[in-house]
């Protein structure tokens, strides 16, 4: 359900951000623990960009910061502004500037069921449409 919300109108998420997670297909996502100075070694699953293609089968742990460090793009994190290393588990945000095929665009399972942005309200309205749709079907048989 995460995923869905990330491509809601109001989500504080990069448009780009977005875009990849309505473009992206259930193939696309990959799970690595590539991301993630901040969180090292935490397994996650991530639309495959260039990065996360580069170092497929090598994956299986955070790989340690070069020396200097390079920086691969600068968002804000509350009031403070941030710059993002090479393999940064922040999400991009609205501010975030930087190579899309260098971040981490976490992104679940769902992807491929993801066709457009919505407003937040017009998600959560289907999905409960849906879920009645579904418990009356099912329950149309039962007698009490």
């Amino acid at each position: 359900m995460g995923t869905r919300f990330v491509a809601s109108v109001e989500a504080n998420a990069h448009e780009e951000y977005k875009r990849r997670i309505v473009a992206a297909q259930a193939a696309d996502i990959s799970r690595t623990c590539l991301f993630g100075p901040e969180w090292p070694d935490a397994p996650m699953r991530v639309i495959r960009n260039r990065v996360v293609a580069e170092w497929a089968g090598r994956d299986a742990t955070t790989p340690p910061q070069p020396d200097p460090p390079e920086f691969i793009g600068a968002t804000r994190i509350g009031p403070v502004d941030y710059r993002m290393p090479k393999f940064s588990a922040i999400l991009p945000t609205p501010e975030t500037t930087g190579d899309f095929e260098e971040m981490c665009l976490a992104a679940g399972e769902s992807t491929g069921l993801v066709h457009e942005i919505r407003p937040a309200a017009e998600i959560v309205a289907a999905l409960m449409d849906e879920a009645e749709r579904i418990i009356k079907q099912r329950l149309a048989g039962l007698t009490l």
